[in-house]
């Protein structure tokens, strides 16, 4: 992790051309770091673990669970 003025830049992936790093403001930073710490994560994990909640609430990437989506049940699928 390095510190660059108001931002953390924090090495998300490590690919074959290098580290993809993203700027975080320190708040960020800190609540991230408060998510890992609870979880007993690292900050990557956690990020990967809110991204990928957020992005399945948001109907981005699937759950990889079967079944109705909410927003398409009714009474007469709502088991």
């Amino acid at each position: 992790m390095l510190r660059a003025g108001r931002f953390v830049l924090l090495p998300l992936f490590l690919l074959e051309d290098g580290d993809v790093l993203l700027d975080l403001p320190h708040q960020i930073d800190k609540a991230l770091q408060a998510f890992a710490d609870e979880r007993g994560l690292d900050k990557q994990e956690a990020l990967y673990r809110i991204l990928r909640e957020r992005l399945i609430e948001e109907g981005h990437l699937s759950s990889g669970e079967e079944g109705i989506p909410p927003e398409k049940l009714n009474a007469s699928n709502d088991d």
